[in-house]
């Protein structure tokens, strides 16, 4: 029992961590759409995306491995320390080329005039050297991270209130935004240092980290090529102003996605340790199963809602200029569902039991799609055909994650299990647009107000009878917990 209740909790600090790292962006976003412009913020969305690819180089595959090597010895002190260092070095060393590359990147291939934007998103490549939060999340102490990264981001909110005015403000922006996340990162390794004080470790020590770190970075290039390589070209093939707009819907859209991936973050520890000590049990069947409901309530939640609202909810938000961001966030909507299913198959499954070459053909597989529809479909429909093709992408991977891992959770199981909140999510959303055709609404924060509560109080009373009638006992453990 104490173990789940540490479970329960783990996963309420970070659920709640990741709200709060929503509210910021969610407080900013329609303050600096209106203030800074769809060009200003196209060239630092653009500038963002370039220097992401060299932060993507230097975490190498660390953010998954470092969990699962810190959870395999974490009650072997000496053994952690060794496995720490030796890791960090490994890091260190990746995180040093891709400073220089960067350097060397927008020295010969960035206009001198745009340079100075580049310059400053270089702390942002910086704050990749001292990211060590895979320790802690490795030891599931999840507060340690949370308590520190609060008074960094209220800073950067306050910051940004504080000194962004106008478009010429852009690069004052861009310079908050990366020396927060470098200040963020920074203060973490002291912790570090004195829980596992540097230790004596052998060069085979660390070249035994090689291997799978670069296993794993093969599937986290993927993903960029999915996820951010489709801003490059959207920015390539059409106006800089269409990276801003998709990159708006995109960010909103993912704003629940990282809320509800919190279950995965906190479980994925847990399972490492649970199967290093060859524990393949009914706790861990029951962590699995227990993480699909929760994750499927959550999501069918969030894509209804954004279905529901979306169009609305954009204009409002963000202003007239950005009104297509709605209609992205309409149709980007169903990767809420796709993409935080495959995240519990992906760390509940397939990496704790060290199927990275599985993981990393399967998010190699996503990204192949993504490419080759995004060339096909941006020239013909410019932004709606990156939205088709991350779709695409995402419905690839989740259904290649079901097929490797129906031996430990069924197909059939798993859509049984999701089937009855999609169908709460639709009947919702149903009522909703009713009562909006119905009293002729306008589009109002009042209206949009009492939309949304009307589609939760919907969501939530059609998924309560199922679950209570389903799934009695896990309502019984959360509200034991």
């Amino acid at each position: 029992m104490g173990k789940n209740t540490s479970l329960k909790r783990n996963i309420l600090y970070q659920g709640s961590y990741q709200a709060f790292m929503l509210l910021i962006p969610l407080i900013i976003s329609p303050y600096v759409t209106r203030v800074l412009g769809s060009e200003a913020l196209g060239n630092y969305a653009f500038s963002n995306t370039n220097a992401y690819y060299f932060v993507m180089f230097a975490m190498l595959g660390i953010a998954r491995y470092g969990q699962r090597a810190m959870a395999t010895v974490r009650e072997r002190k000496e053994e952690l320390r060794k496995a720490f260092w030796s890791l960090f070095f490994v890091h260190c060393c990746a995180s040093v080329i891709a400073l220089i590359g960067y350097s060397v990147f927008f020295c010969l291939f960035i206009e001198k005039q745009r340079q100075s934007l580049y310059v400053i998103q270089e702390l942002y490549v910086l704050s990749a050297l001292f990211d060590v939060t895979w320790f802690f999340y490795g030891l599931e102490d999840f507060k340690s991270v949370i308590y520190k990264n609060f008074f960094v981001k209220a800073a950067e909110l306050i910051c940004v209130f504080t000194f962004v005015k106008g478009p010429e403000d852009l690069e004052k922006y861009a310079f908050i935004v990366s020396s927060s996340l470098l200040f963020g990162q920074m203060i973490m390794l002291p912790q570090v240092i004195k829980r596992v004080p540097p230790v004596r470790f052998s060069v085979s020590d660390a070249l035994k980290h090689v291997k799978p770190l670069f296993t794993l970075w093969i599937s986290v290039v993927a993903v960029a090529l999915y996820t951010v390589f489709d801003k490059t070209l959207l920015g390539l093939m059409t106006e800089k102003r269409n990276v801003a707009f998709y990159e708006y819907a995109d960010r909103l859209v993912r704003a629940p996605v990282s809320l509800i991936t919190a279950i995965g973050t906190v479980t994925y520890p847990r399972m490492c340790n649970l199967l290093a000590k060859d524990e393949e049990n009914d706790s861990a069947q029951n962590i699995l199963s227990h993480s699909i409901t929760l994750t499927a309530f959550l999501a069918c939640g969030a894509v209804g809602g954004f279905v529901a609202l979306a169009t609305d909810f954009g204009v409002l938000y963000y202003g007239e200029e950005f009104k297509v961001s709605g209609n992205i966030m309409f149709a980007l909507s169903p990767v809420i569902l796709f993409i935080t299913l495959g995240d519990i198959l992906r760390t509940q499954v397939l990496i704790p039991r060290k199927k990275d070459q599985i993981y990393a053909a399967i998010i190699c597989g996503n990204s192949v799609v993504n490419l080759v529809a995004s060339i096909l479909l941006i020239p013909v429909w410019g932004i709606y055909g990156a939205v088709i093709g991350t779709g695409l992408a995402e419905a690839f991977g989740l259904s290649a994650c079901m097929a490797f891992c129906r031996k430990h959770y069924s197909v059939g199981k798993m859509i049984k299990e999701v089937m009855p909140f999609i169908m709460a999510g639709c009947l919702a959303v149903v009522v909703v647009y009713v009562m909006k055709t119905g009293l002729q609404l306008e589009n109002t924060w009042l209206s949009l107000g009492a939309r949304a509560g009307i589609f939760g109080i919907c969501y939530v009373l059609i998924c309560a009878v199922h679950l209570w009638m389903k799934k009695r006992e896990l309502i019984q453990s959360i509200i034991r917990a």
